[in-house]
């Protein structure tokens, strides 16, 4: 079995095991033991274990670790810029109180400025929903899904 001594990911850490937090020299290896090191290429973490494989539109192979994988696709999409939240320009306030009626009775409740989404959001956002419109899910990214437009930085 490899011993810890030659292990690439306790190179990484100059020395200590990050998985062990402590020098594991001259002991048995583990599972996680490495000859060679392999970083997720979306959050640059060493890839512990199995590694999934993303076929770039050029042919060329991307190696990711199943916590990127099985992340909110939004959170690993390089189109991470949100301009209704972020754009300083824009001097409409994000929310905006109006007014439900629900059966017999009229509700008051906070719901994203349309002034804002159509200055900010329409104006090339990729996460942009235009069929949302009008039941107020115009933003893809709330969802956490992903879209069509979902780009890891490779499939830019």
């Amino acid at each position: 079995m490899p011993k810890c001594d030659d292990c690439a990911i306790k190179t990484l850490r100059n020395g200590g095991c990050p998985i062990f937090q402590a020098d594991m020299s001259g002991k048995d290896g583990c599972p996680y033991y490495a000859g060679d090191l392999h970083l997720c290429e979306i959050c640059g973490r060493p890839i512990l274990g199995s590694a999934i494989l993303d076929q770039d539109e050029s042919g060329g192979w991307h190696e990711i670790c199943n916590q990127c994988m099985t992340a909110n696709l939004c959170q690993i999409c390089c189109n991470q810029y949100c301009a209704f939240e972020q754009d300083q320009s824009c001097q409409e306030p994000p929310y905006v109180m109006a007014q439900m009626r629900q059966g017999n009775a009229i509700m008051q409740t906070q719901v994203p400025n349309p002034k804002r989404v159509e200055a900010t959001c329409r104006k090339g956002c990729p996460c942009f929903n235009e069929d949302g419109l009008d039941n107020g899910t115009y933003c893809i990214r709330k969802s956490g899904n992903g879209c069509r437009n979902y780009r890891v930085s490779w499939r830019r």
